[in-house]
């Protein structure tokens, strides 16, 4: 069987990874990937805008405060802040005998 070196050099690959150390090194050995670039976890401001897109959508009642919950939520990713708005819906939906019709503050601190 003969082997055929393919090149194309108009192919980017780029993977992303919240466990860096998981990594095999081989993979990170020179000549494999170029570049490694940190993307540090969302500053406050980037936290808030985050929720209000993911809550745009949703019922929530007045006492729901995206400022305090952007502040609590130091470290989070834009998945985690996603996940933090999905369960709040749950949990107002299972709490409230499927008849939720807001989700209140007390959901997302939970």
């Amino acid at each position: 069987m003969e082997c055929q070196e393919v090149c194309n050099k108009e192919v980017m690959v780029v993977a992303a990874t919240n466990r860096p150390d998981c990594l095999d090194s081989a993979l990170l050995r020179p000549g494999r990937l170029d570049q490694i670039i940190y993307v540090p976890p969302p500053d406050h401001q980037a936290r808030l805008c985050i929720l209000r897109v993911c809550t745009q959508s949703m019922p929530v009642c007045a006492d729901v405060c995206l400022e305090e919950l952007a502040a609590k939520t130091e470290l989070y990713s834009g998945a985690d802040l996603e996940n933090l708005c999905k369960e709040a819906a749950l949990l107002a939906l299972q709490e409230e005998n499927m008849e939720a019709s807001t989700i209140k503050h007390t959901y997302f601190l939970r």
